[in-house]
Order: C-alpha cells, then structure tokens, then sequence
C-alpha cells in the first residue's frame, strides 16, 4: 500500500504531527483570504492549526471550469 502525505506547510510542533495517525479527525477549513493560494484549505487537530491541503488537491481541475 502507497502511503501519500496531502499535508503541507507544517504550523505545527514535531511531536503534534508525529503524534498523528491514520484516520485522525482532523477540521478542514478554507482559507480564500490567503495571498499565495486563495483555494487554501487550512488543517486543524485538536484546534491547533497543523498545516495545509497540499495545492494538487485544492486547485481547481480543468474539468471543473465551464466552456463556451
């Protein structure tokens, strides 16, 4: 089995992330005023902000935009 990491930009202390399993709960929340990726999703455990939704997953695909 493929392990794949999507959590980036970590804002959290190493033993937070260590102390992290599979299937933690975590809260997702957008975040459309940051400057650098208006599509940012940002990551919390336990209210503790840990990191972001790597930008592969949160940008749009082209499939998803209309065309005339």
């Amino acid at each position: 089995m493929k392990k794949i990491t999507i959590l980036v930009g970590f804002e959290a202390t190493e033993e937070t992330i260590n102390s992290m399993s599979a299937g933690a709960m975590v809260e997702l929340k957008r975040e459309p005023t940051n400057t650098a990726d208006p599509n940012a999703i940002q990551v919390f455990l336990d209210g503790a902000l840990v990191g972001y939704v790597c930008l592969l997953y949160t940008s749009p695909s082209p499939r998803d935009s209309t065309s005339s």
